[in-house]
């Protein structure tokens, strides 16, 4: 689990398809789209929220929360 608006989402993405686990990306719905792309084509969930340091951490949380 990780927020990032684009290639740190991919990498992180990729390592965890390679280990044979999900990952969970909170990426801001103003992240580019092939960025986006890029992402869902590695395997990753992706939880979109707003712009901002404190909604990716929030949401972050809460998706730690709820998958622990």
């Amino acid at each position: 689990m990780t927020h990032s608006s684009g290639n740190h989402a991919a990498a992180f993405t990729l390592a965890a398809r390679q280990c044979g686990i999900k990952a969970y990306i909170v990426m801001p719905r103003t992240a580019p789209p092939i960025k986006k792309k890029a992402v869902e084509e590695y395997g990753a969930e992706i939880i979109f929220c707003e712009p901002t340091l404190q909604a990716r951490e929030e949401n972050l949380e809460k998706v730690i929360l709820s998958t622990y």
